[in-house]
């Protein structure tokens, strides 16, 4: 079998050679020319077709195929593939993995796109090439089981609005809603033991829809109609014709009273929902003013990030304070307060713990030059006694 680079090199220089001799034929000799003979002469064929069954055997020896210049050149040229172009794959991949069997869901967006993805990933790539590429794992595991949870809520929506209907049927009561489970259940498994229970469920049912008499006057007036016809000063007939008077009474008594009760119990579900949406907008004011006021913090107080493990801790003090005063949620004008009122007191604790500044001695200059370094001249026998016993250790020292 040929080298492979002994045959490119020949392949070069023959295809070099072929083609300056083309160009001196295409000079110098016409493309058709006739013999002494009068025959007509085959034209030369071109260069490049000379050497097309040389360059098929020259690759059925090497065993590939020759690939064009300029294949070969981009294929060099083609930059090496990055962590965040695999990463982009494996999100590609992570986000059809999740939607191969959901095919009418809504695919998830790319997850290199979330701020937290590129936030997380930026900060691992400058710890290096590994640890960037275990927190893109890492990402994509938690995405992953935050997509199934989310798929998981979604199809047990229907049985979460089968049990909040069944608990609000009846009033809300735990206790209610376990007798209900239970009766379900011993309902085909144990008949009989649910025979006291469907017998006291139907009598509350009788009395909510008004079938027996509650009223305690019309409850007195039915007894007194039993004990007349008892007497006989009144025909049975006519005691049974008032009675179901009364009861036609009790009925519509009833029915004003469960229209009355969910009156009031939509009135205090649209007064919950119209509390949760101003308890949403203010928790969202709060936060945007809070965020506002930190950044600032960060740009522009140089000894906010110092104290900022303590302002947080008196935050969260001062925050309770507020609450504990029965003053209810902080609006967004409160929030920025408090917050000032903490950074405030972070900043004078963290004063209580700065060195003191020492006073400056100022050096004397000893007659009249002006350098620092001159000292008084003693002026008393014990302070040029003094003098020479200092130069003297100076000396020795």
């Amino acid at each position: 079998m040929l080298d492979n680079e002994v045959v490119e090199a020949a392949q070069a220089d023959t295809s070099s050679a072929t083609e300056n001799a083309a160009e001196e034929t295409a000079q110098v000799v016409p493309t058709e020319s006739t013999t002494d003979s009068g025959v007509q002469a085959e034209p030369t064929p071109p260069a490049d077709k000379k050497f097309d069954e040389f360059d098929k055997m020259v690759d059925k020896a090497i065993g590939e195929p020759k690939k064009p210049a300029a294949e070969t050149e981009v294929e060099e040229a083609a930059p090496e593939k990055t962590d965040e172009q695999d990463a982009d794959k494996d999100a590609a991949k992570d986000a059809d993995v999740l939607s191969q069997d959901k095919k009418d869901e809504v695919v998830p967006e790319r997850l290199t796109e979330r701020p937290e993805w590129k936030s997380l990933t930026a900060i691992a790539d400058k710890l290096g090439k590994a640890a960037g590429k275990e927190t893109r794992k890492v990402l994509r595991e938690i995405y992953k089981r935050e997509y199934d949870l989310t798929q998981t809520v979604e199809k047990s929506k229907p049985a979460v609005e089968v049990v909040q209907e069944m608990f609000q049927s009846v009033g809300g009561s735990e206790q209610g809603f376990a007798n209900m489970r239970q009766l379900i259940k011993s309902f085909d498994s144990d008949p009989q033991g649910a025979v006291p229970m469907l017998e006291t469920l139907l009598n509350d049912a009788k009395k909510r829809a008004g079938m027996v008499l509650q009223s305690p006057e019309l409850l007195s007036e039915a007894q007194q109609l039993d004990q007349q016809v008892k007497d006989g000063l009144i025909e049975p007939d006519a005691a049974e014709k008032r009675k179901k008077e009364l009861l036609e009474l009790e009925q519509a008594r009833m029915g004003q009273t469960r229209t009355k009760a969910q009156t009031e119990a939509q009135r205090q579900a649209q007064a919950n929902a119209e509390q949760q949406r101003k308890t949403q907008i203010a928790s969202t004011e709060i936060n945007q003013a809070e965020e506002s006021w930190t950044a600032d913090k960060l740009k522009n107080d140089p000894d906010f990030s110092v104290v900022q493990n303590s302002f947080n801790a008196f935050a969260k003090v001062y925050a309770l304070e507020f609450w504990n005063k029965g003053l209810g949620m902080p609006n967004a004008k409160q929030s920025v307060e408090i917050l000032e009122k903490a950074l405030k007191t972070a900043k004078d604790e963290a004063g209580k713990f700065r060195p003191k500044p020492t006073a400056k001695k100022p050096v004397l200059s000893g007659g009249s030059g002006s350098s620092g370094n001159n000292r008084q001249q003693p002026t008393t026998e014990l302070e040029r006694f003094d003098a020479i016993v200092e130069r003297a250790i100076a000396r020795h020292s």
